[in-house]
């Protein structure tokens, strides 16, 4: 019993001797000078250590009927929430992001280019009011678009900028574009978003965090785009006459102070909505839903805002 008696009191002992380094526990950091040349050492209490330790707040999502969703803080590239963010939907007309976007860098000139609407764009479903050899600056015809979710519109500016892409078709050039920005789960087949068969084939396919992606990209870098999405209605003058035209966002104007928005719906896609506002000054957030209802995106979207904001004031 003797030998079992020492074991324990050196047990003991080295116990003792753990609990009082853990109490009074200093940690030495090493540290780099500014030009990162001579490593200098100092103590760091737990304490401080503790103290610049990043923390993760748990975030209260909503019940929400969509079947993706991702919300991005653009600022830092973080996602506050995501759901299923990188699985593959149909995202329907949230493809006339893209199609903006493409237009816009490939453009010599957005506001003094001229788009004519030709017979492409008129047969195209949907009806924007369009007449036949219509003319608009590229710039307009954009706004307007993106607003009304204009399925001739957006097939006007493919038809349009074709011969402005160094791609074989205008699509091809969405398709490289979206591989540049890193969207690994999107793909477009068409420049409006239209399913090419109900059964089988959308007209584009992408994930959540891909269209938070891309409207954050867009927000940056292009925010004269999303401009006209910030209201309900706009009155939006091609060469030959004024056009007025509802948002189809239906909450535009209960999101607080709204950066822009894209929506999408079809039978196969479900609703789909892409909101950006401003959670404080100098704090854009990104928020998207795929896969919801036709009026469930709306609902949706408006619990995900307040339970965003709630998460970043706590």
């Amino acid at each position: 019993m003797k030998p079992q008696k020492n074991i324990s009191k050196i047990l003991l002992n080295s116990a003792a001797v753990i609990v009082v380094l853990g109490a009074v526990v200093s940690v030495m950091v090493l540290r780099q000078t500014p030009d990162m040349a001579t490593p200098d050492t100092s103590i760091v209490t737990a304490t401080e250590l503790l103290r610049h330790t990043p923390t993760t707040r748990t975030f209260d999502a909503p019940l929400v009927g969509a079947r993706a969703v991702h919300i991005l803080d653009v600022n830092s590239g973080r996602t506050l929430y995501s759901k299923n963010a990188d699985e593959e939907y149909a995202i329907a007309s949230l493809t006339k992001i893209m199609t903006a976007l493409v237009a816009a860098e490939e453009s010599p000139d957005p506001n003094n280019h001229v788009v004519q609407i030709d017979a492409y764009a008129l047969v195209t479903d949907g009806e924007s009011g369009f007449w036949y050899g219509e003319q608009w600056n590229l710039a307009d015809l954009i706004e307007f678009t993106l607003v009304s979710s204009s399925n001739d519109g957006a097939a006007a500016i493919a038809a349009a900028l074709t011969s402005f892409v160094d791609e074989p078709t205008f699509v091809d050039a969405m398709n490289t574009k979206a591989s540049e920005l890193g969207l690994t789960h999107t793909r477009f087949k068409n420049p409006t978003g239209l399913d090419i068969n109900f059964e089988t084939e959308p007209g584009a396919f992408g994930s959540a965090r891909d269209m938070s992606t891309l409207f954050a990209h867009v927000l940056i870098e292009y925010p004269e785009l999303l401009e006209a999405t910030q209201v309900q209605t706009v009155a939006v003058a091609s060469l030959d006459r004024l056009h007025s035209v509802d948002n189809t966002n239906n909450i535009v104007n209960a999101i607080p102070w709204v950066l822009g928005a894209k929506t999408g719906y079809t039978d196969r896609a479900g609703g789909n909505l892409v909101v950006a506002f401003e959670a404080g000054p100098g704090r854009p957030i990104v928020v998207t839903v795929l896969g919801s209802t036709k009026d469930g995106r709306f609902s949706d979207m408006e619990a995900l805002i307040d339970a965003t904001l709630t998460h970043i004031s706590a």
